[in-house]
């Protein structure tokens, strides 16, 4: 019969292994938070999304609609930390006003180089992610910043703002 000791030791084993693993995978990468909105209305520097947030964007009369992925606290300049807008493939410097999101877990990495096929991603840490489908990704050249999702099921081209999804990571 086992008892309650072999039970607790073998989820503490259980346990340490996960961990281990997933601190592999994301070691050399950056953890941040994010959140992917749709663009509500911009006016006077302000840009509102469909959960209701409200964002002032930095130096930018122009902002264009459809949908983002907002990266929080990415950006430090003059002692002041800004979240970051991604749409379209630009980047946009941006602090939250006003309103709700429902923040996810990410990690921030950069693919070095790539198969001709792009069925093959392998990251400057030396992870290999296998995307789910390749018709992105064959035609981006690296290298290029990505945020990879913190449960792994896909990742972002931040340089293209397009999402793939992911079928392993090696």
């Amino acid at each position: 019969m086992i008892d309650n000791e072999m039970i607790v030791f073998a989820k503490k084993t259980i346990l340490s292994l996960v961990l281990m693993f997933f601190s592999q995978i994301c070691s050399s990468q950056e953890k941040v938070q994010y959140f992917e909105d749709n663009i509500y209305t911009f006016t006077n520097e302000t840009v509102s999304f469909l959960s209701s947030s409200t964002w002032e964007v930095v130096g930018t009369n122009y902002f264009p609609l459809g949908s983002a992925l907002i990266i929080l606290d990415l950006y430090e300049k003059q002692n002041k930390t800004y979240d970051v807008i991604f749409i379209n493939g630009t980047s946009y410097l941006a602090f939250h006003k006003s309103g709700r999101y429902f923040k996810n877990t990410g990690y921030i990495g950069e693919v070095k180089t790539s198969s001709s096929d792009g069925s093959t991603l392998v990251l400057e840490s030396g992870e290999i992610i296998k995307p789910l489908e390749t018709s992105d990704t064959a035609y981006w050249t690296p290298p290029y910043q990505i945020l990879i999702a913190e449960n792994q099921s896909f990742f972002y081209n931040l340089d293209e703002s397009k999402k793939v999804n992911i079928y392993s990571i090696d």
